[in-house]
């Protein structure tokens, strides 16, 4: 059984060293239209109390091509596309204003901020395949010819949305295509998870993810190079482009692991609860005030540090977008008291827990890893008590592990991808 979903299909395009630049030249034109239209919906409305539509836009940008050939030298839905984002960018602003929430007026680009080319309605002859279907070639009006060596094969048919983007490592292309997909079978098996420090995430079936250990030497030692470089040389350009480079890879590594720890739960289990974190505040600085200087800075650092490398807002986000695709339940609940309430039991300990990775019932006894007894709180609070767990103990003795199958990505002895 399946079911037309859209996919992303994302390849990093080949082009020839002299193509970089005009590749650059068109994201600067499209940087001062983005500008100007942004600034065109300002001014009517501060000035004349007015709203400009992207169609009243899009009407204008007619004539101007008309006018200016520097313009007219792109494809008209490259340049319209700018327009769609600006008004993409406008919805947001007062989709966040009727919600109460900050509302975050959207901000004028730099050529330097300003890192997608975004066709508006994607034509026929923007994307043609190769004969063996190896190779797709992006032809648009005013770029250079972008060649994808496809190792899995693109759908038939044009594809719904076409963007290039400016990466730290070149440019790549996405087109997202509609396409039959396998629909997920229905579960009804329940997980709740726990985020932390030593391990990434700690299911209540006792299965966990392995933490991230950034490797931060070859970036810390790029980071010298820079410090060391003058501003404003050729030098430094050459330095920052490595370092950003570094970054970049790191986190699409960091981003795939992720990627496959998600796909696995939402797979696996009908309902997930994670816990409602802001991680903002859990990793605000310690430092305080020259009149209330903080305590424990250094520790606090470093704990704010791990934090942001497990990248749990990653993580959910990512659970929240494919159980909503797979028809899953994702219920997020407070976490106060997660850690320090017995699973089994239900008591709540008032002192602090003098053991570190164990949690100790003082009322019923029971002995459990302290990351899966959250979770399994955690689970509690979404779905209500779990009835029978298996063959594990109930009062004493740490809860065995899960053992699945050996490919899956969510394990109790993960090795590092």
């Amino acid at each position: 059984m399946t079911e037309q979903r859209h996919l992303t299909y994302q390849y990093k395009a080949h082009i020839k060293r002299r193509d970089y630049s005009g590749l650059d030249e068109a994201l600067r034109h499209c940087a001062t239209l983005y500008n100007a239209a942004l600034e065109e919906r300002t001014q009517a409305y501060r000035m004349q109390r007015k709203s400009v539509t992207l169609y009243d836009q899009t009407r204008q940008l007619k004539l101007i091509r008309q006018d200016m050939p520097q313009w007219n030298a792109y494809h008209y839905k490259l340049c319209a596309g700018v327009l769609v984002r600006v008004n993409r960018a406008m919805n947001a602003f007062f989709s966040r204003v009727r919600k109460g929430e900050k509302p975050g007026y959207p901000r004028y680009r730099s050529r330097h901020r300003y890192q997608t080319l975004e066709v508006s309605e994607v034509t026929t002859g923007m994307l043609k395949r190769s004969q063996d279907g190896r190779r797709a070639y992006v032809r648009i009006k005013g770029l250079p010819t972008l060649t994808l060596r496809t190792k899995r094969p693109l759908p038939e048919g044009k594809p719904k949305t076409l963007m290039i983007s400016r990466r730290a490592t070149g440019y790549v292309v996405s087109m997202a295509f509609a396409v039959d997909y396998p629909v997920v079978p229905k579960s009804d098996a329940k997980v709740g998870m726990d985020m932390g420090v030593n391990e990434r995430l700690t299911l209540s079936t006792g299965e966990t993810v392995e933490r991230r250990n950034h490797d931060r030497r070859r970036e810390s030692r790029l980071r010298r190079r820079v410090a060391r470089a003058r501003k404003g040389s050729v030098s430094r350009r050459k330095k920052v482009r490595s370092l950003s480079r570094e970054t970049y890879r790191s986190q699409v590594r960091n981003r795939n692991i992720c990627h496959r720890a998600s796909t696995d739960l939402v797979r696996r289990f009908g309902r997930i609860a994670v816990e409602d974190l802001q991680i903002g505040n859990m990793t605000r600085s310690a430092a305080g005030t020259a009149e209330e200087p903080g305590k424990g800075v250094s520790a606090k650092r470093g704990l704010n540090r791990s934090i942001r490398e497990q990248t749990w807002g990653i993580m959910v986000s990512q659970l929240a977008y494919k159980a909503e695709y797979a028809g899953r339940e994702l219920v997020k609940v407070n976490p106060a008291y997660t850690s320090r309430t017995c699973s089994g039991c239900g008591v709540v300990a008032t002192e602090k827990l003098e053991t570190y990775r164990l949690f100790v019932c003082q009322a019923c006894g029971l002995i459990m890893d302290r990351d899966r007894n959250a979770a399994r709180n955690i689970e509690a609070r979404a779905f209500g008590p779990a009835q029978a767990r298996g063959n594990e103990p109930a009062q004493s003795g740490i809860a065995p592990h899960a053992q699945p199958s050996e490919s899956s990505p969510v394990h109790a002895e993960q090795q590092p991808t």
